[in-house]
C-alpha cells in the first residue's frame, strides 16, 4: 500500500506543481531537460529556473540521504521520519 501511495502522490506533485509552476516539472529532471529545448527553440521564458531544478533536485537528494544516516544513529525509524518530513 506505502508504494502505491508514495506513487500516486509523486504524480500528484508532479503535475500540480507543473501547472502552479507555469512549466516547472517539480520531480521530473528528463521533462525539465524537454521543456529547456523547447523554450529553447520558441523563445519563452522560464530556462534559468528549469536548470536550476537539477542542482536543487541532487542536493534535497544529498540532504535526505544525510537525514537518513542521522536517524539512524539515534535510533529513530527511519520511514516513518521521513513521510512525516515528506508531509511537512
Amino acid at each position: 500500500t506505502v508504494p502505491t501511495l508514495l506513487s500516486f502522490n509523486a504524480g500528484y506533485v508532479d503535475t500540480a506543481g507543473f501547472l502552479a509552476l507555469h512549466g516547472l516539472f517539480t520531480a521530473h529532471v528528463t521533462g525539465n531537460f524537454v521543456t529547456i529545448g523547447a523554450a529553447l527553440v520558441l523563445g519563452t521564458s522560464g530556462i534559468v529556473t528549469k536548470l536550476l531544478a537539477l542542482p536543487t533536485f541532487c542536493v534535497v537528494v544529498v540532504l535526505a540521504r544525510l537525514l537518513r544516516y542521522r536517524l539512524i544513529d539515534r535510533g529513530w525509524p527511519v520511514l516513518k521520519t521521513m513521510l512525516g518530513v515528506k508531509l511537512l
